[in-house]
């Protein structure tokens, strides 16, 4: 029975540090021939997050997989950690100041390619138009309207034996 106990952890260790990918040809730089993103459908996380954009500016080509799971989280698809290339995201962003969304949210892919030294080297986006999230100034909170202010107002404290 323990026998049977270690086979099965072995292989589900084995599956969460799988080297499948989803893209084509997958090169040891980091690159692709073909970029597939997976169906959004399969995600781990069903409607996405919405990132820490000043994170999401932070990943750049060379970030290891600790940095990137430190700065976006455990990738939202199958892929598992470890020999894997490629790691998927969905992002949920709010919609840009003079652009239209009917929902005023904008559902995107994110995609991170790994070299064969397990660094970070190509980033994708679907649609190729999410990159102007990173370069979009930060969207200021509406300002507070003057019936929702309260006044200040004075508090009396009466301490117990002081008159």
């Amino acid at each position: 029975m323990a026998v049977v106990v270690v086979a099965f952890s072995a292989v589900a260790l084995l599956a969460g540090c799988g080297t499948s990918t989803v893209s084509r040809g997958v090169t040891d730089e980091g690159t692709a021939t073909d970029i597939v993103f997976p169906e959004s459908s399969g995600a781990s996380v069903k409607d996405g997050i919405f990132p820490n954009v000043d994170n999401l500016r932070q990943v750049g080509a060379g970030v290891t997989k600790s940095q990137l799971y430190d700065l976006l989280g455990a990738p939202h698809f199958a892929e598992g950690i470890g020999a894997v290339r490629e790691w998927d995201y969905i992002f949920q962003f709010r919609a840009i100041p003079g652009t239209s969304s009917s929902t005023g949210v904008t559902t995107c892919q994110y995609k991170v390619l790994f070299d064969k030294a397990i660094q970070a080297r190509t980033f994708h986006w679907k649609p190729a138009s999410c990159v102007a999230f990173l370069h979009a100034p930060a969207v200021a909170a509406p300002p507070a309207l003057a019936q929702d202010l309260q006044p200040h107002r004075r508090l009396e404290i009466e301490v117990a034996g002081e008159s």
